[in-house]
């Protein structure tokens, strides 16, 4: 028999909220260990339902955000505030973390609808799911290879009447234990059933005991190959109890404080946390008028606290362009109040080449002839 505390065992929920509510279980009904357990290490299909990276697997979630305001400060001005006033880093943060959850909550979304129930079809070597979207007028199907120590599987999407499937993702998991896994997808943004995206994305993650990495290449939708590099995007997250960061690639936004300075510079901003949800944002740029001015790279830095997010210390650092010691060009409050004494400038990887859309799966062929 199945018992409540069956369900928390094998939900899709985080390590540390499985333990919490199995413990609460165990110590009211005197259970032993679920039968979950077996069930999901015996059937494949259970093992890769319980592996699929989850909303709350790949979310670049930053301590203390619930205690914040909802803003929609876009990413157009990064200026120095004074001492006291609510950081503009990390509302900065906070709205491209919320961006980018939004895009791969639509990915996970999609997940949790298309394994919902049993498979369309069971091959010797995987699974395929097909659901209708009557709402939408199109059906989408998931397509499941299994090997010894990983699955491999992709999502295709298809209008009611169409006979050929579109590619939306592809993606590889290597399940480990106690929920621990790791993986890699690629996304085609221009396939989704939101219209307004555009692009590839490509996503690696792990989830190794209680840390928790989660890396995002975006390249933004653009048919002038001499823009590629300048659409990209890279954000890299990581979390853990001892602390985190989010690094993220800005693009070309304001960095300067007089008005009269128009210039758009490239900008990498790295946040970093430590387990009292101390906060240090550091930010680079680097561009024409940042060289105008006779520097190779200004980096600006806020300390912060969470729950109001006032800055403790600010500085504004150049480089210079001849190759000299940096200048420091300002500096306000106690930098001891730093949870990171030292600037530490965003190093963001740069990215390879975008992987091009596999071929249609022999499955897809398989299911519609059953």
């Amino acid at each position: 028999m199945t018992t409540v505390s069956d369900h928390i065992a094998c939900s899709r929920t985080s390590r540390r909220t499985r333990r919490v509510l199995a413990f609460a279980s165990l110590a009211l009904v005197g259970l032993g260990p679920t039968a979950c357990d077996n069930d999901v290490r015996d059937d494949p299909i259970e093992r890769f339902r319980q592996s699929l990276p989850s909303d709350e697997t790949l979310a670049l979630d930053v301590p203390g955000e619930e205690d914040l305001e909802t803003s929609e400060l876009p990413l157009e001005t990064i200026e120095a505030p004074l001492i006291g006033e609510p950081s503009a880093m990390r509302m900065i943060t906070r709205t491209v973390r919320r961006s980018m959850h939004q895009l791969i909550a639509n990915v996970t979304d999609s997940f949790a609808l298309l394994t919902n129930g049993p498979p369309t079809l069971r091959t010797a070597n995987g699974a395929v799911w097909r659901v209708r979207l009557r709402a939408e007028g199109s059906e989408r199907a998931l397509v499941m290879r299994r090997s010894e120590s990983s699955f491999e599987y992709s999502v295709w999407a298809r209008d009611f009447g169409a006979t050929q499937w579109r590619f939306i993702l592809f993606g590889r998991v290597f399940p480990g234990r106690d929920g621990d896994a790791r993986g890699a997808m690629w996304i085609d943004l221009d396939n989704d059933r939101f219209p307004r995206s555009q692009g590839k994305a490509a996503v690696l993650w792990s989830v190794i005991d209680d840390a928790r990495a989660v890396d995002v290449t975006l390249y933004d939708g653009t048919s002038d190959d001499a823009a590629v590099d300048r659409m990209t995007r890279n954000y890299s997250y990581q979390d853990s109890l001892e602390g985190g960061r989010l690094a993220f690639d800005a693009g070309d936004i304001d960095v300067h404080i007089t008005p009269d300075h128009r210039e758009r510079e490239r900008v990498r901003v790295f946040t970093r946390w430590n387990g009292e949800r101390a906060f240090r944002s550091d930010y680079s740029a680097r561009g024409v008028e940042v060289h105008d001015d006779g520097y190779r790279i200004l980096i600006g830095s806020e300390c912060w606290q969470a729950p109001d997010a006032s800055i403790t210390f600010e500085s504004r650092i150049g480089l210079p362009l001849s190759g000299a010691s940096a200048v420091t060009l300002f500096e306000r409050g106690q930098r001891q109040t730093c949870a990171f004494q030292v600037e530490e400038p965003p190093i963001v990887a740069q990215p390879g080449a975008a992987p091009s859309a596999p071929s249609q799966p022999a499955e897809l062929e398989e299911m519609e002839g059953r």
